[in-house]
């Protein structure tokens, strides 16, 4: 999820991707966390860059309540684009509609 910093006109990103939770596999650059819902307060842009069922199954309802601008790029496709836009979130898929 990115967000803006404060005072600046830059982006920080929250990444949540189980395969990451090794210290080895993880970026310095990106902070990291276990929960999606967690991530979300203040986002303004979530990239949902994998097919993992504990990440596409997320509550589309739950993350739109605590998003800063509840807009979505599903880049891989396992999104509901429907049930997500039906939770108030703009939806963007690669190759689709």
């Amino acid at each position: 999820m990115l967000r803006p910093s404060p005072n600046s006109s830059t982006s920080s990103a929250t990444v949540t991707d189980p395969p990451s939770t090794t210290p080895a596999r993880r970026t310095p650059e990106l902070d990291y966390i276990d929960d999606p819902i967690a991530g979300a307060p203040g986002a303004d842009l979530l990239l949902h860059l994998t097919e993992w069922p504990q990440l596409s199954h997320v509550d589309p309802h739950r993350l739109a309540s605590r998003a800063a601008n509840p807009k979505v790029i599903d880049g891989r496709g396992p999104l509901n684009a429907e049930t997500w836009r039906e939770a108030g979130w703009t939806v963007r898929s690669l190759g689709r509609p």
